[in-house]
């Protein structure tokens, strides 16, 4: 599995050339896909190590032949290659990041790029490695692990951060989770909302690190920031006129989303001045209805249920 330190993944279930093997690889991020924006496979940054997690199975008596499979560098047996597809190979510094057993890791199918059937395995042994890529320069790339005539391959592009506004507003995301401070994490967030300005998620995110790290007027002020940039998009679908079905499922989101917006802030003066006695969470009610609501700690009871119809001044 291919992945950055937050998640990006490629996992790869190997087996030896001796057995029938099975094959699965699958490339995954905790990062949100850029909906079809991004050209070939995932994507990670420039600046970020990538990690490798792999997964093999190993027929049981091959492995009590084979050593060399019982060791921390048991991965060195396989075949890896990393290639650039806009052209030449790379050769990133492979290093062991972590090493377990993976005796009882369930069965998988086989993958839809490695080929192959799931086999039983409680005659099979499992391990697991986590394998240091370290950093690649921008481009699409392509890996392969083999072992004999088993392979199991996925791509992935490596972006500068800056190529188009969508991936720059990733980028900045993810610098943001990452910001060692409350006001470097303000301020990339920041940065990140100017780049699309109608996306509220910002804003959100903002309110809710507010409450947390922030000041009362920090909170109320990035929550009716986001509550503004909703509203204002919600008049934008309105005066659009073309009220087709994607265009009411969008209004539709865009009031669930101001409904929850608004309830929040209703209940930040109450959680503010018991922050510490008070938790605000969301839940469901007795008809089964989302709401934002402030919790006792001490008791676990809801105290006080947000207003989703709360108006909210423009900042």
């Amino acid at each position: 599995m291919i992945r950055r330190l937050s998640g990006f993944a490629l996992l790869c279930f190997l087996a030896s050339p001796l057995l029938a093997a099975s094959l699965h690889v699958s490339v995954r991020s905790e990062e949100a896909a850029l909906e079809g924006r991004v050209p070939t496979g995932q994507l990670v940054f420039a600046d970020e190590r990538l990690l490798a997690d792999l997964v093999a199975r190993f027929d049981r008596a091959e492995v009590e032949n084979r050593p060399a499979l019982n060791g921390d560098d048991w991965w060195k047996q396989l075949t890896w290659s990393v290639r650039r597809l806009e052209g030449g190979p790379v050769g990133p510094t492979l290093q062991t990041v972590h090493v377990t057993d993976a005796s009882d890791a369930p069965p998988r199918a086989g993958g839809i790029l490695g080929g192959g059937t799931s086999r039983p395995d409680r005659d099979s042994v499992g391990r697991a490695a986590t394998v240091d890529l370290g950093q690649l320069a921008p481009g699409h790339y392509e890996v392969e692990v083999t072992l004999g005539s088993s392979r199991s391959r996925d791509v992935f592009r490596v972006s500068a951060g800056d190529e188009t506004p969508e991936i720059c507003w990733l980028y900045l995301r993810t610098k943001a989770r990452a910001a060692g401070s409350w006001e470097e994490y303000q301020s990339l967030q920041l940065a990140r909302a100017a780049v699309i300005p109608e996306n509220a998620g910002p804003f959100a995110e903002l309110g809710h690190r507010a409450t947390r790290d922030g000041t009362l007027a920090q909170a109320m002020d990035y929550f009716g920031r986001a509550i503004a940039v909703h509203e204002r998009n919600r008049r934008a679908l309105a005066r659009d006129g073309k009220f087709d079905a994607k265009t009411r499922n969008q209004y539709s989101i865009l009031g669930y989303a101001l409904g929850n917006l608004r309830a929040i802030r209703s209940l930040l003066p109450h959680f503010h001045a018991r922050r510490g006695e008070l938790e605000l969470v969301e839940y469901f009610d007795d008809a089964f209805q989302n709401r934002w609501g402030l919790k006792d700690v001490r008791t676990g009871r809801i105290v006080r249920v947000g207003d989703s119809t709360a108006p909210a001044d423009e900042p």
